[in-house]
């Protein structure tokens, strides 16, 4: 959200790079030259690309990779002098307003870097060069090289004419030093004047461009004062400065270097460590990323380590423990060490413990003795590849060619495509609930639609009260059964057993009987009065029954209701169907 790497990510990174001290304490990512400057040119080296959201997404296979050393420092070169990546001058170190840091660079900077570039190239590469002879030759020769304009008359008038200027702020608006006057629309604020800001300004970026990218790079060495104290945040401005070999190549001032990427080793430890020395070539390095834990290094020395889980995470790069023995045998020249074998074997048979294979073909038996007998054939092993279960072979096969195989041996194999989950007409199921299925290797779709409600009873799935309780508990429904049942099976289900499935799952629910005496009145009015009737309200209960005006009473208050009943005149008859009738 604000276009940074948080502070944790940025000391691994560090860590890694193995550069210490470069990550300032309390400060974030833009306040870190050397890793910011990285992280700005990655798109623009086609590393990385940079999504909707602002944030970064690696480039798989990169071409940059590829590339030789010295090549890969020439493109970066390239990338910075001609990119809009890397902006010098939000590194100026004095307060400024009107630029955030995640914008990109002005593109009038590609011209201020070159014009930099062509005085440090015009100084030559012998020896150390004092940075401030740089900075004065261009004060010199090139004074307007990073604002060519150099005068402004502001056109205020009335009060803000008179009061402003006669403060101590007024030169600055006169200067290229306000951002209405520079076409960066930055506000350099510690300004005083023209003088005081091309010192502040332009002399900083000079020695930024020196001490910050071409150093990052390795084109240039730095010299500072013995006895200036070190300050993490604000460091001293170098003394000096030297073109290397690599510096005065890119520049072309020199021949090419040669960058050696052979002859180093690779030392595989029993405390798991992996010694990478240099010169090694940056694929090993790449290589050991996929399965080892970078530590950092120093003294020409790359460390990794051998994890568990590095090497789960290799696994799913496609380095399992077999690849990743007879790499590391291969780059050190030696066989690793018993200990560190061991352990990679161990954790390949615990990460296999549990494996999600997608897009696989199965081969599926009838029983244990028919995947056997077909393992055993000479021809069709190779196609069939290894056994899972006792019924089931994995191969790496397509489909068509493991089937035409069968067929060609004389097997008759049930093909069920790819995408083709439904197995309908599968299995007949009697009235006590044994299936049975219509080929004698089922489908692994049907057998999955029944699993959750069946039971294996003498080589039979059998569907049971306990059974249905069981997947009643995991959360289905008595129509979940059903209609899982119903989608695998050949016609329409045994009555008796839809019935069974229903009563083991209580489907109906419970019921509640009992005994009830129904009084019939003469018409809703009289019934509306009654239940009306504070005497009678208590012991009175209106029946729905269509129009017909019922009420019904609690037997252990029948004979009070016929006595208030009889004292309001209402003479009461019992039916032969056991319903009281009242007439008024």
């Amino acid at each position: 959200t604000q276009s940074y790497v948080y502070k944790a990510d940025l000391k691994a990174i560090n860590e890694m790079l193995s550069v210490p001290g470069d990550l300032r304490s309390g400060k974030g990512e833009a306040d870190n030259g050397r890793l910011y400057f990285i992280r700005r040119l990655l798109p623009d080296l086609g590393v990385v690309k940079v999504r909707a959201s602002g944030t970064l997404e690696p480039i798989p296979d990169t071409a940059f990779w590829e590339l030789s050393p010295l090549e890969r420092v020439k493109r970066t070169f390239e990338a910075w002098r001609d990119g809009t990546g890397w902006n010098e001058l939000l590194q100026v170190p004095i307060k400024k307003r009107g630029y955030h840091h995640s914008h990109p660079a002005p593109p009038e900077l590609k011209e201020v870097r070159a014009k930099v570039l062509e005085h440090l190239k015009a100084l030559g590469r012998e020896g150390w060069i004092p940075l401030e002879r740089l900075i004065d030759r261009i004060r010199m020769q090139d004074y307007g090289f990073l604002f060519p304009q150099r005068h402004y008359q502001p056109t205020y008038g009335g009060y803000y004419y008179s009061s402003y200027y006669t403060s101590r702020s007024y030169e600055l608006y006169r200067t290229p030093y306000y951002e209405a006057n520079n076409p960066f629309g930055i506000t350099f604020e510690e300004v005083r004047d023209e003088a005081d800001g091309w010192e502040k300004v332009e002399a900083n970026l000079i020695a930024h461009i020196v001490a910050g990218p071409l150093f990052w790079m390795g084109l240039v060495d730095l010299g500072y004062d013995a006895e200036a104290k070190p300050d993490a945040v604000n460091p001293p401005r170098p003394l000096a400065y030297r073109l290397t070999q690599i510096g005065a190549w890119v520049l072309g001032l020199g021949e090419a270097v040669e960058i050696p990427e052979e002859g180093g080793r690779v030392v595989v430890q029993p405390n798991f460590q992996i010694l990478a020395m240099e010169p090694i070539s940056d694929q090993v390095l790449i290589t050991l990323d996929h399965f080892a834990e970078p530590e950092g290094g120093g003294d020409r020395v790359m460390t990794y380590k051998l994890t568990r889980q590095s090497v789960y995470r290799g696994q799913k790069d496609g380095w399992d423990v077999p690849r990743i023995i007879a790499y590391l045998e291969q780059v050190s020249g030696m066989p690793l060490p018993d200990n560190v074998r061991r352990s990679l074997e161990e954790w390949q048979a615990l990460h296999e413990r549990i494996v999600f294979r997608r897009g696989v073909t199965l081969v599926q038996a009838a029983d244990a003795e028919t995947l056997e007998q077909l393992l055993r054939d000479p021809e069709l092993a190779p196609v069939l590849g290894r056994r899972v279960t006792e019924t089931v072979a994995l191969t790496d096969g397509k489909v068509q060619k493991v089937a035409e195989a069968l067929r060609q041996r004389g097997w008759l194999p049930l093909v069920t495509p790819a995408g083709q989950r439904e197995a309908p007409n599968s299995l007949r199921a009697d009235e006590e609930g044994r299936l049975r299925f219509v080929h004698a290797a089922p489908s692994i779709y049907a057998l999955g639609r029944v699993a959750p409600f069946t039971e294996a009873v003498d080589g039979t799935l059998r569907i049971t009260p306990q059974t249905v309780q069981q997947a009643l508990r995991a959360g289905y429904s008595v129509d979940d059964i059903l209609k899982a049942l119903h989608s695998v099976h050949v016609g329409p289900l045994p009555r008796k057993l839809v019935i069974d499935i229903k009563a083991w799952g209580k489907y109906y629910g419970d019921a509640q009987m009992d005994t009830l005496t129904l009084i019939e009145f003469r018409d809703r009015d009289v019934l509306r009065e009654l239940l009306g009737d504070p005497d009678l309200a208590p012991y009175l209960k209106a029946f729905e029954a269509g129009p017909r005006p019922l009420a019904v009473v609690d037997r252990q208050h029948l004979d009070r209701v016929q006595r208030l009943l009889a004292e309001r005149g209402i003479e009461i008859r019992w039916g032969l169907d056991l319903r009281a009738k009242a007439r008024s």
